[in-house]
């Protein structure tokens, strides 16, 4: 995706650095930065990536991870697994972290806006994402932000049941693909970045087996299912009880992405990839 980068107007006030065939943009000194830590495969993967490259250049920056409580009343879990992600970053890295975590009305998922007097719809986005766009716009305003990375990644080429069509993302050398990859928010002023957004799960789960952090992609999940007779209201944070359903989109993207890097066959019912397991 150099060519991307090499189109931007932006393209002067970042560094790039290299993995595996993947360019990743840092901007040149960045005291701030913050990233979207869903407690995912791929944001985690994202945060793994940009402090390796804070620690190898011996830079000051401050690292922010926003993490969104969603379905917090029928998926609690999701608070807690992105708090274990934050922990093991911070007892990893020594960095200076700052954890953000917002809750998001269950009532704002998938939910249009509509204007009371026009009877308009506000915008083609749900109230969710609205409401994480100004969160974040909100947060990065208030502790000066230089640049937000978020991990969303492409639609895997097979068509999965519910997958999100804004996911089918293919580069085709237009500068609103270039924006997308960095952008410019105003009126804050701070950059956007999605270097993921190009780029399906067989390569996210790769990255995990190459670089020896299967332990960090155990921490993480994917599943938005429900398992029969599993008591999600009083599981006391028991992360253990999680089994994945398999069924939902995201167990469907994660295990053929593990698939096609020949780890499928060492995950356990509780989404572990566990290859030394007797």
């Amino acid at each position: 995706m150099i060519e991307a980068y090499n189109i931007s107007p932006y393209k002067n006030e970042f560094n790039f650095f290299e993995v595996d065939k993947l360019v990743i943009p840092f901007k040149k000194d960045a005291p701030r930065i913050m990233i979207w830590a869903s407690g995912g495969a791929d944001s985690s993967l994202l945060t793994h990536l940009l402090c390796e490259y804070i620690i190898e250049n011996k830079l000051n920056t401050e690292v922010h991870l926003l993490q969104f409580a969603r379905k917090w009343i029928n998926a609690p879990w999701q608070e807690v697994i992105g708090n274990n992600v934050f922990n093991y970053f911070k007892n990893k890295f020594k960095l200076n972290f700052i954890q953000h975590s917002i809750m998001l009305p269950v009532s704002s998922e998938g939910v249009l806006f509509i204007d009371r007097h026009s009877k308009k719809e506000l915008s083609n986005l749900t109230g969710d994402n609205i409401l994480c766009d100004e969160y974040c716009t909100y947060l990065s305003f208030k502790h000066n932000i230089d640049i937000n990375y978020n991990a969303t990644s492409k639609n895997p080429p097979v068509q999965f049941d519910n997958r999100l069509v804004t996911r089918d993302a293919e580069y085709t050398g237009s500068i609103e693909d270039s924006d997308r990859l960095i952008g410019k928010m105003h009126p804050t002023n701070y950059y956007n970045c999605n270097p993921f957004i190009f780029t399906d799960k067989e390569w996210i789960i790769k990255q995990y087996k190459d670089r020896n952090i299967i332990d960090l992609l155990n921490i993480t999940r994917s599943c938005e299912g429900y398992i029969k007779d599993t008591n999600y209201i009083n599981w006391n944070k028991n992360i253990e009880i999680l089994e994945d359903c398999n069924n939902c989109f995201w167990c469907k993207e994660r295990n053929w992405a593990l698939k096609q890097n020949n780890l499928l066959q060492y995950k356990n019912k509780f989404g572990k990839v566990i290859i030394n397991e007797q």
